[in-house]
């Protein structure tokens, strides 16, 4: 069973001589069914003072503390990847099956983390501690002459995913005013899952995401298991968003959503028979300002360093990649700007048993 515990060393830094450290409680999220930006609470916890030992289902937390007054002093945000019972045998079943349909030598995870609006070009300029690490240390392979198919995020990504452009979602009878659950069959998390892998996905906004801006995106999870009630309810906190939006209090978002990354394919990567798939794609850093990329370097750079010393690389396929590159501002009437918009970057990681096979 797992717990939580309270940082004794931190409690100090919280409140005032008037008001200090009482106690914490967790409530436990869901997203709420028929809704894709919504949230239930599905429990609150009784107060703890130093550890409490979670529900077996509780997985998507807030956990409030208070001070002597009653006011909430601090609120932190855990999207925890924990074993679904039911479903380890559903999947079990379809990777057996996967095995003797095709016979697979070995069996990958992959990992895709992508990042909007940010060209190759930028991100050699914002982001070279990252990108010297992928090509020095992790042996990436970066596609040249890779570009994009259309204007913004949606038919990008929409092709990356489904292997199909909007008008053929249409012709299929699927409409913007419908959910993306009648043709999510159509996604490749799907295909994934009937070969026996678990599937995540993370989109980091609430509104602004290729499947819900201007769009109604899933009423039921479309993977198993799904980074929205969580960021639901981070989009919505006014208190932890106070100081900048790109942080909850003193934790960069980026930093959360990596960790979701690296809880899941810690938890799942520790056998071939056991894989995962996981999606990710991140607005929040560069949508408005490509500059801010730069910010990112050290989130990320941290992040595959974790996945390399975990030796989680050596199960997983890891396809880092971008949409487009800057689409507004000044630069975009340069020549340069007009390319670099359409430049995106992808780089291949995969594991070093793999190159010398």
């Amino acid at each position: 069973s797992d717990t939580i515990k309270v940082n004794h060393s931190r409690t100090s830094l919280i409140g005032d001589r008037n008001n200090t450290f009482k106690e914490c409680r967790y409530k436990s999220l869901a997203k709420e069914p028929g809704s894709d930006f919504k949230t239930v609470v599905l429990h609150v916890s009784d107060p703890f003072t130093d550890s409490i030992t979670l529900r077996d289902n509780d997985d998507n937390l807030v956990v409030e503390c208070y001070g002597s007054n009653n006011t909430v002093l601090s609120r932190s945000y855990f999207s925890l990847i924990r074993i679904k019972k039911d479903l380890e045998l559903l999947l079990e079943n379809n990777y057996q099956k996967h095995v003797v349909t095709h016979s697979p030598k070995e069996t990958l995870s992959v990992l895709m983390i992508g990042i909007d609006g940010n060209s190759k070009q930028n991100f050699q300029r914002h982001m070279p501690k990252t990108r010297n690490f992928l090509l020095d240390n992790l042996n990436a392979i970066e596609l040249n002459r890779y570009n994009k198919i259309g204007q913004n995020t949606y038919p990008n990504i929409l092709a990356l995913l489904t292997g199909k452009r909007h008008q053929e979602l249409l012709e299929s009878g699927w409409t913007l005013d419908k959910v993306y659950d009648y043709v999510n069959e159509d996604f490749i998390w799907s295909y994934f899952s009937k070969a026996g892998y678990r599937t995540g996905a993370v989109f980091d906004s609430y509104w602004v995401t290729a499947f819900h801006y201007q769009k109604k995106g899933w009423d039921k999870p479309p993977v198993d298991y799904y980074y929205r009630a969580i960021m639901i309810a981070q989009c919505k906190d006014k208190l932890m968003n106070a100081f900048n939006k790109y942080c909850l209090g003193d934790v960069p978002k980026i930093a959360l959503i990596n960790d979701f990354w690296i809880q899941m394919a810690s938890t799942f990567n520790n056998s071939q028979s056991n894989p995962y798939f996981g999606f990710s794609f991140s607005v929040g850093l560069t949508h408005d300002d490509n500059n801010l990329a730069s910010a990112g370097d050290d989130l990320y750079l941290s992040f595959f360093q974790q996945l390399k010393d975990k030796n989680i690389i050596n199960n997983t396929v890891i396809i880092f990649f971008s949409d487009h590159g800057q689409r507004y501002g000044p630069t975009r009437s340069t020549y340069n700007g007009m390319i670099e918009s359409r430049t995106p970057y992808v780089f291949l990681v995969f594991p070093p048993w793999f190159h010398r096979k």
